[in-house]
């Protein structure tokens, strides 16, 4: 279960399920998904993907949902489809649930029906999410079953902690899988006020790709979701320019590395595209009875045109009027 509201959210995600990607098959584990807010939406079922590579690469293709935080509702969902008595096998079952908020709704209940129904659950709080409801939501000792960090980017840090809980619970021995480090050293060169171009130094292990995502940050340094772009670049590459951009904005680099069954590490790096350049020396060259002949000094980039202002001086309302000149008028 996910209701979390941060750029790449679902990467970070597809990390909780790494070390069981070579356990997923028809006889083995099988893991649905579903995000909620005001309402619950289903990404999959325990019968959608049965193996480990299809499923990773579902979890990273998630789709935020937007809304509210209505986790009892999220809760009493997952009760009522994916473990009622009709549904369910004689396995071991376990829900982990990860927010970033408090709940809008109340929990207990809707918690209480899941663990009934012999459900361990965990609950994986990030940032904003309430700690006592977190104890609240999971089974007991809470202790065992709920997780918190106050960042993030910090989340990939519970998985040694959460992945052999969870592994015991499901009934098998937990081993880790060899640990590669990250890509890393973001540099950019060669920026314009529309592209930026940077590379890195690669990860280690059998690295199939990269995940590279970029997005634009508010003028409050927060990243504006709905213009997050991502593209992926093959294990060879180490240097992308990221085109179509602002001008004069702040950005939020990701590169994450990938494997054949599961998502490594990430490094971030922000950097600021160049400003369009202006028109510098602006000058009166000559003046008449009821003219003025201005000149300028073209800009150091290439431009499709200029605009011309002008108005009576002092006059709160004064008229002024537009012009769209030649590129080849200063």
């Amino acid at each position: 279960m996910v209701q979390i509201r941060l750029v790449g959210y679902n990467y970070r995600v597809a990390g909780i399920i790494k070390p069981f990607a070579n356990s997923v098959s028809v006889s083995g584990i099988r893991f649905g998904a579903v995000q909620y807010s005001d309402t619950s939406r289903v990404e999959f079922t325990f019968t959608t993907y049965l193996n480990g590579t299809e499923l990773v690469n579902a979890v990273q293709n998630l789709n935020y949902k937007g809304g509210n935080t209505r986790t009892g509702a999220g809760l009493k969902f997952v009760a009522d489809n994916f473990f009622n008595p009709a549904a369910s096998r004689d396995v071991p079952k376990i829900t982990i649930l990860i927010t970033d908020g408090k709940s809008q709704d109340s929990v207990q209940e809707p918690a209480q029906k899941l663990r009934s129904q012999g459900v361990h659950v965990f609950a994986v709080g990030i940032k904003s999410a309430d700690r006592n409801e977190l104890a609240q939501i999971s089974s007991q000792p809470s202790s065992d079953f709920t997780s918190f960090v106050g960042d993030f980017k910090l989340l990939n840090t519970l998985l040694p902690l959460v992945s052999p809980r969870v592994c015991s619970k499901a009934g098998g021995v937990y081993a880790s899988d060899e640990a590669f480090s990250g890509p890393s050293n973001i540099q950019f060169f060669g920026q314009t006020s529309d592209s930026l171009r940077f590379r890195w130094s690669p990860a280690g292990g059998p690295v199939s790709g990269y995940a590279v995502q970029y997005v634009p940050l508010s003028g409050l340094g927060q990243p504006i979701t709905a213009e997050l772009r991502q593209e992926t670049v093959s294990a060879s590459q180490r240097i992308f320019t990221a085109r179509e951009l602002r001008s004069g904005t702040d950005y939020l680099v990701t590169i994450i590395a990938q494997y054949p069954n599961s998502v490594g590490e990430s490094v971030s790096a922000k950097q600021r595209t160049k400003s369009l350049p202006g028109v510098s020396s602006l000058r009166l060259v000559e003046a008449g009875f009821f003219s003025l002949t201005v000149g300028w000094g073209q800009p150091s980039s290439p431009v499709q045109g200029y605009r011309l202002t002008y108005g009576p001086r002092g006059q709160a309302r004064a008229y002024h009027c537009f012009y769209s000149l030649s590129v080849s008028i200063t």
